[in-house]
């Protein structure tokens, strides 16, 4: 692996964000599986983002790179930092590699709602619900 990196590095919570892998091979690849996995700080995994190809596989006839870029339309985290690992499974390498790169999720004010409770009581997704009506 040659790089792997969440853009922009500090994410807003619920905002698009870019992720990419490089690999580089010394000879023909074939990349049947790849994911990146986050984990929280204290090594519990929140999320994987599926990088599998929709025709079958990557892969290159020769030495040199592959790189795979994803959109994530929305980045549904708790403001914190997360690590990032990778699941490969590539000719001889497969497995998983972790601790390879970090990003951050910041929390973004909603003038329309509570005060959010501390990140640390919130768990890692943040699922936002409309306002809630009540009936007495």
């Amino acid at each position: 692996m040659t790089d792997l990196r969440v853009t922009p590095s500090l994410v807003p919570t619920n905002q698009p964000a870019l992720v990419r892998v490089e690999l580089e091979s010394d000879g023909p690849v074939t990349v049947d599986h790849l994911c990146v996995l986050v984990y929280s700080l204290g090594g519990v995994r929140v999320a994987i983002i599926d990088l599998r190809s929709p025709d079958g596989t990557y892969g290159r006839r020769t030495a040199g790179r592959i790189a795979v870029e994803a959109a994530i339309p929305a980045v549904s985290l708790v403001e914190g930092e997360y690590v990032l690992g990778l699941y490969v499974v590539a000719g001889a390498a497969h497995g998983d590699f972790y601790d390879l790169a970090k990003f951050e999720v910041a929390a973004v004010p909603d003038l329309e709602r509570v005060t959010p409770y501390a990140a640390v009581n919130r768990g890692f997704v943040e699922l936002r619900p409309g306002i809630p009506q009540v009936t007495c």
